[in-house]
């Protein structure tokens, strides 16, 4: 009897370990959660900002060398999903992450300014300097003008890739949304050569060239000061 209820126990324990080995994955400290069915399964269009999984490189804080990834970024939910043996998992440390190398851009995890409150988010690092900028990727669901099944609510939105928002960093300090050029030069102490160069340039804070010309300018400036 006893050695019947110890194998009891042990079936019991095996079990309980198969079910969190199902829902929890880690490699190398890379740690993610089974990604659960989706109640926007439905929806038009698609949460990611690549077509599909990418291969990628995935550089820990605590590590040396990348580790390799089939992942996509869901800038919907705001998470980083990857596939193993056919599961989908997000993950869940992401502050251990340093970068994402993936379709020849780099992913970062950093901590911005929303207006007053400090959050944290993935980024696409565009330059990375004393300067730093970043561009954040938003996905929106919008409801459908025509709704062909009433009673479908799952098919009634489409997903909707937003313009990209962009920040800078100064010195490592937290991101700072640029919002007009009166922001970017209190920022910067009103230097006057900022302004000329915003003027003379017709810098456009909304495009993504005329921002890296503009980093490239004020990296290039605080270097021969």
């Amino acid at each position: 009897m006893k050695y019947i209820f110890s194998l009891i126990i042990v079936i019991i324990s095996i079990q309980n370990l198969l079910s969190q080995s199902s829902t929890v994955h880690s490699i190398d400290k890379l740690n993610g959660s089974l990604k659960v069915l989706s109640t926007n399964k439905g929806y038009k269009g698609s949460p990611f900002i690549y077509d599909q999984f990418m291969n990628s490189k995935v550089y820990l804080k605590s590590e040396d060398k990348a580790i390799d990834y089939l992942l996509n970024y869901n800038a919907y939910e705001e998470q980083i999903e990857y596939k193993v043996d056919g599961k989908t998992f997000y993950v869940t440390n992401p502050k251990q992450i340093k970068k994402i190398e993936v379709n020849n851009e780099t992913i970062v995890y950093k901590k911005f300014y929303n207006y007053d409150q400090l959050k944290e988010g993935y980024f696409i690092e565009l330059i990375d300097d004393f300067i730093s900028l970043y561009k954040k990727e938003t996905i929106s669901a919008m409801p459908l003008k025509k709704v062909t099944r009433v009673n479908s609510p799952e098919n009634n939105k489409i997903f909707i890739r937003e313009k990209p928002i962009y920040y800078i960093s100064i010195y490592g300090d937290p991101l700072l949304l640029i919002k007009n050029k009166k922001m970017l030069l209190e920022v910067l102490f009103n230097n006057q050569d900022l302004k000329n160069f915003l003027k003379d340039e017709k810098v456009k804070l909304h495009l993504e060239d005329d921002l890296k010309k503009l980093v490239t300018f004020l990296n290039n400036y605080d270097k021969i000061q």
